[in-house]
Order: C-alpha cells, then structure tokens, then sequence
C-alpha cells in the first residue's frame, strides 16, 4: 500500500517471475482494470485472470497489478472520484503507483512496461499507450470500450451523466479523441475483441479501426 500525491491510499499486488533473480530487473506488464464495481487487488483467487498473470510470470514477466481511485470496496467517495470523468484519474495513479513500486522493488524494468486488460481495462490500456507512449512500450486490449457514448446506458449514465449535460467528460473519456496520439511505430498495440460479444460491442474497436486507418496509425487485431 502507499499513500498517493491525492492523499488516498492504494493497494497494489506484484507477481515475480517464477525465476527472479536477486538485482535484476524484468519486463513488466501492468494488469490494469481500474474502473467502478472490480476490485483487483484481494486476498482470493480471481480464477481466469490470476492463471494469466501466473503465465505471465512463469514467462518471465513481472506483473502488476493495482486499484486506483475509482475502484469497488472502498466507499463512496473513493469510488465517485472517477465521476463524471472516467479514463482520467485513473492512469494517473496507476502510473503514480507504478514508479513507486519500481523505485520499492527491485524488479520492475520502467523501460519495458507493457499494459494490458480487459473491457474497461482494454479501454485503460488504449488510454495508456495513447497518453503515455512513452511509458507503456507495448497496450493489450481485450473488448476495449472506446466511447462511452456507444455503452449502454444504464451503467455509462450513473458515472458519466447524461451526455448533453457531460460534453467535456463524453469527450475526454473517448479513446477516438486521442487517435492521433497512437505511435507510430508498429507492433505496439494489439487489440483483441469477439464479434458476439453482448456488453461491450465489436463497433466500439470498428470505431477505433476506422479512425487508426484514417491516422495511419498501426495495429494488430485479433476477432
């Protein structure tokens, strides 16, 4: 746990590889979710998602995992700071959190980091290497939302309102506002998604495709 810059604090897990060496440090690969209702970090077995970071570090990778402001099971108000502006707070303090745990262990290589997730994790993971190319080498997205105006509206309506009354956070919280900030470099983002899926729809990552070809933007996709 640390106390961040807002002066809440968070929790973190860290998963050495399987073959650590003392002194050495290790690609690393930030399992981030990070949005309302999921709590990552717990003292359970989280089935599929732990057997791929366990993987992961049987692979050789470290990987990271961390509940940023926003997250569920910590009250109300640590839960509404994503309100209203979703995709945002967030990164800030998984990346806040990131270097602290790598200036803490021993283990994490900052000049190979690669993020990675699923639904709002995959929309975590676009916002990453869009907004910090520098840090993130290398974005996974699995079912990413890209905008929220294309999620249902049960759930996008209780955290981002209505979008005539939430314009800038609509706008913000859309991956297609930052398109042109993708590298340009190839093999850095690779974007997963089924064509039946029933919560976050393939039209979210056409979406994102239409505007990347548009940019000349490079990507992998893998229906």
């Amino acid at each position: 746990s640390h106390e961040i810059s807002s002066g809440d604090i968070l929790y973190a897990m860290v998963f050495r590889p399987y073959n650590v060496q003392p002194g050495k440090k290790y690609p690393t690969v930030l399992n981030v979710y990070g949005g309302p209702e999921v709590q990552m970090v717990t003292n359970t077995f989280k089935d599929m998602r732990f057997l791929r970071i366990h993987m992961l570090a049987s692979q050789g990778y470290c990987v990271v995992s961390i509940d940023s402001r926003g997250s569920y099971h910590r009250g109300l108000a640590f839960e509404s700071h994503i309100k209203q502006r979703m995709g945002t707070v967030e990164l800030e303090d998984q990346i806040e959190m990131l270097f602290w745990l790598s200036t803490e262990l021993d283990v994490i290589d900052m000049s190979r980091v690669a993020i990675f997730g699923w639904s709002y994790g995959g929309y975590l993971s676009l916002m990453g290497l869009a907004q910090y190319p520098d840090i993130f080498k290398v974005a996974i997205a699995g079912a990413p939302v890209t905008s929220w105006s294309l999620y249902d509206t049960g759930y996008t309506e209780r955290y981002m309102d209505l979008p005539s009354n939430n314009p800038q956070g609509y706008k913000a919280g859309s991956i297609l506002t930052y398109v042109n900030q993708f590298p340009d470099e190839e093999n850095r983002l690779l974007i997963v998604h089924g064509l039946i899926d029933d919560n976050v729809h393939f039209s979210h990552t056409s979406s994102l495709i239409n505007q990347l070809i548009k940019k000349g933007k490079p990507y992998q996709l893998q229906v």
